[in-house]
């Protein structure tokens, strides 16, 4: 099996050797030993071409391929190309058995690409990364961007869908990254503050205010003809009541990101050096995230 006889060796008892192309049909006239010279024949084998699974812990048959050569030489075997997927190592050859049963086994390993996270005028740095393999399922980094006066919603697949509060993928949900890195933008959508200044008189000591960002800045209006020095200042929540004191400047900045969505008052009294009767008013604002 895996042989065939191309000729023969004669060698006569004179050790003269002649080639004949089969044994005589008869006895010859003197004694003669017949030597066969083999011809190796081309033989079937089989290549099998297996890509790493999603769990990474095993390597598929995605392809079998039917290939021959001689008996006794080595397999010509060669590497094949797939989306997403690299050599894992160098080919090891076989020796071509005569039966038929000879086998290589190609392993490929999924390839790494680079997911890349735009902050879309985040605070912070520009760009954070996250190495994922080709098809396999992953959770996405919780995102660390910030942008003063916005909330973060998501991700967004474009810069254009970002733009328009589009939200492909929320904050650490799964991800499964084709086959060349990738990019993600960050949504932002702008925090919304509403308010309504109330006076206590229009003569009397009022509230203005100025939004920056998450910030409200309030500040005492104070009375034309009269200094700031002569006035005592008292800020403080109202939404239930008289709350504890949150400052006693002029002016109180109210940080919005820390507070949940909701309605809010902070009062002012403000007090006139030698007089009793107070004066101020009251801001109701209302934040949504």
């Amino acid at each position: 099996m895996g042989y065939e006889i191309s000729y023969w060796n004669r060698i006569a008892s004179d050790s003269s050797n002649l080639q004949v192309s089969s044994l005589p049909k008869t006895f010859p006239e003197e004694n003669y030993t017949y030597t066969p010279v083999w011809n190796a024949l081309k033989v079937p084998y089989t290549v099998y071409h297996r890509l790493q699974n999603v769990n990474l812990s095993f390597y598929d048959f995605t392809e079998t391929q039917n290939l021959s050569g001689y008996t006794g030489e080595l397999t010509q075997a060669v590497e094949k190309s797939y989306s997403g997927f690299t050599l894992k190592e160098p080919i090891t050859q076989s020796t071509i058995l005569a039966d038929g049963s000879s086998t290589v086994n190609i392993f490929y390993d999924r390839n790494i690409y680079t997911l890349t996270f735009y902050s879309n005028s985040g605070d912070v740095s520009s760009t954070i990364t996250q190495n994922l393999r080709y098809g396999v399922e992953s959770y996405l980094n919780s995102n660390t961007f910030t942008r003063d006066g916005y909330t973060f919603l998501g991700w967004a697949n474009t810069l254009a869908r970002a733009n328009a509060l589009t939200v492909d993928y929320a904050d650490g949900a799964s991800y499964t990254i084709g086959s060349s890195d990738s990019s993600l933008y960050a949504v932002w959508k702008a925090n919304e503050i509403f308010i309504d200044v109330s006076f206590s008189s229009l003569s009397s000591v009022g509230i203005d205010y100025e939004v920056s960002g998450d910030n409200i800045i309030l500040s005492a209006l104070i009375p034309d003809g009269y200094e700031k020095s002569s006035y005592s200042f008292t800020w403080f929540y109202t939404n239930s009541g008289m709350g504890s004191i949150l400052g006693t400047e002029k002016t109180y900045t109210v940080d919005t990101s820390s507070l949940d969505e909701g309605y809010y008052q902070i009062s002012l009294l403000a007090i006139y050096n030698g007089d009793s009767t107070p004066s101020g008013g009251t801001v109701e604002f209302k934040v949504e995230h």
